[in-house]
């Protein structure tokens, strides 16, 4: 029981900071400012056949706002040769345009990233450091977004802003709390590798801790109803406690001797004077 206990206690202690703080604030949604900027024809200048022209391989496109202007997002199909040149790979790239000049403006800069980290990050912190990233994602990152820039600020909370270089969106972004629940939640979940819960350790300790709490069950039925028992059951005394209690009963049945000498006495002295 001991030894299910450690993992009872970090159960309870993970789970209250994972349920006492606001989940809003864990995803780091103050982190940014959630900026509704509406998009007109008219701020449209390259018109979409110009697009399709310079563009042929598009496959799909939306429009969106890179800080105050708004550009093309593009979805290219593009083919690659494989091996012996026997069979080719389709992929999708995503390209980055402007679109009111038309210039392409994947993949960002340090310079871009670092505008639009600025845009959308609330906090008053200095910009601390600056990394590109194109492999070996940190845990706090999913390797889909690849490339990005991560941009880290000077502060408790120890900020993060993650740029994608295709888009220029701000695609994630963590904190230390943020940091603190994913390693509460692996805790939890007693994986100390890559936070998946299909682990045996887990498992086997909750069939123990099944296990503990039926046979606690059980016994504390069997001690309660025995707790019953012995209540509605006149109390037997044991042979000690029977003969401590012979004195004290012989005590109480002799007679008082003295009492009867002297009331003789007085009887016979009251004789003599008549």
């Amino acid at each position: 029981m001991v030894v299910l206990g450690v993992p009872f206690l970090i159960w309870a202690i993970t789970g209250l900071y994972m349920v006492t703080i606001n989940i809003h604030y864990i995803h780091g949604d103050s982190l940014v400012y959630n900026h509704q900027t509406t998009i007109t024809p008219s701020d449209i200048r390259l018109p979409i056949k110009e697009l399709a022209r310079r563009y042929p391989n598009i496959q799909s496109f939306t429009i969106a706002m890179l800080i105050d202007k708004p550009v093309y997002q593009l979805t290219m199909e593009s083919s690659e040769k494989h091996g012996d040149g026997s069979h080719t790979i389709n992929s999708n790239q995503t390209l980055l345009v402007d679109a009111q000049t038309g210039e392409q403006l994947s993949p960002l800069s340090k310079a871009s990233a670092l505008a639009v980290a600025s845009y959308e990050y609330t906090g008053e912190g200095e910009v601390t450091s600056v990394e590109l990233i194109t492999e070996n994602a940190p845990f706090e990152l999913s390797a889909r977004h690849l490339p990005v820039w991560r941009i880290d600020y000077q502060g408790l909370d120890g900020a993060s802003i993650y740029v994608s270089v295709l888009t220029g969106q701000v695609v994630t972004k963590r904190h230390n709390y943020w940091r603190i629940f994913d390693y509460f939640f692996r805790f939890h979940l007693m994986d100390y590798q890559d936070g998946e819960a299909d682990n045996q350790l887990l498992f086997w300790t909750i069939i123990a801790s099944l296990l503990a709490v039926f046979s606690g069950t059980v016994l504390l039925y069997f001690c309660m109803k025995s707790r019953m028992k012995s209540r509605m059951t006149p109390r037997i005394k044991s042979r000690k406690e029977l003969l401590d209690l012979k004195p004290n009963l012989r005590q109480d049945h002799q007679p008082n001797t003295d009492s009867v000498y002297s009331s003789s006495a007085q009887q016979g002295e009251s004789h003599a004077m008549d």
